[in-house]
């Protein structure tokens, strides 16, 4: 018996989108009030061009000095966005993150972002899913101790 789980069986469903020409200081009210880390930059024909991050602010935006009300998303997000398909398996997706670095990545359906898998998500679902499968090899006596 094999139970898998998929990036649609733990993705966080909320996530926060904005436009490129939105302000860094906009947007860092919006995530703090929708209290997310990240946001996917759209661009204004309403195509996903980009993801940008609390990192994002703090190293291309604070630390290099420029100006929060000024500076526009589109400046300094991340471009080229990883994504995977919604019913990829688990443990793919984290195998993925962890081969590129990344902690977050974006899930989609027929081409759509539906959702997130954080490295948190994986995580946390991580220990539930090694319990419930000790659960039913103990139920089945499949335990080797």
């Amino acid at each position: 018996m094999r139970v898998v789980l998929y990036a649609k069986d733990i993705m966080e469903r909320e996530i926060l989108f904005v436009d490129s020409g939105t302000s860094c200081s906009d947007l860092a009210k919006l995530m703090v009030s929708n209290k997310h880390g990240f946001a996917v930059v759209r661009s204004s024909k309403g195509e996903n061009v980009g993801i940008i991050t609390e990192w994002d602010l703090v190293s291309r935006l604070l630390a290099k000095g420029l100006d929060p009300s000024s500076t526009k998303v589109e400046d300094i997000m991340t471009t080229g966005i990883i994504s995977v398909d919604a019913r990829e398996e688990l443990s793919d997706v984290a195998d993925m993150m962890a081969k590129k670095g990344i902690r977050r990545v974006l899930v989609t359906d027929k081409g759509n972002v539906v959702g997130v898998v954080t490295c948190r998500i994986v995580l946390a679902n991580l220990k539930s899913y090694v319990d419930s499968v000790s659960r039913d090899l103990a139920r089945y006596g499949l335990l080797p101790f």
